[in-house]
């Protein structure tokens, strides 16, 4: 699977997919394209000294989901910027996304109320580094 980043244009896909805005200037992304199609976009946003939030959009199929990919996206705030948690945040609508990141190890710290541009609620999950399961 390949890896891209700070391409505009897989960043303005994964918004239309999280039903939300980012700034480009201040979130830095992966995208994850295998030879048939764009499968995840993973933006990094709202970082601060010690922690980061992972929004995570997909083609919906699951071909991206690897433990190679995994650990890419945890090795970014983790390994290369040495923070000690992120918040993995999931739409309350997606039981799917929500089990995978518990299983990854993470922990459901709360939920933001109408946060979406259409009111959907979004699950806050939160791992440390410890705390990884691959």
């Amino acid at each position: 699977m390949t890896v891209t980043i700070q391409d505009e244009r897989l960043l303005m896909w994964a918004a239309e997919r999280l039903k939300g805005k980012f700034d480009s200037a201040r979130c830095r992304w992966l995208a994850f394209i295998d030879d048939q199609a764009l499968r995840a976009v993973v933006i990094y946003h709202d970082f601060s000294e010690r922690s980061c939030a992972i929004s995570i959009a997909t083609d919906g199929t699951g071909k991206w989901c690897l433990k190679g990919v995994l650990k890419r996206i945890f090795d970014y705030p983790f390994v290369e910027l040495g923070y000690r948690r992120v918040s993995i945040l999931v739409s309350a609508s997606n039981e799917r996304s929500a089990k995978l990141v518990r299983g990854l190890g993470a922990v459901q710290e709360g939920e933001l109320r109408e946060a979406t541009e259409d009111g959907e609620n979004i699950r806050i999950f939160g791992m440390l580094a410890g705390e990884r399961r691959f």
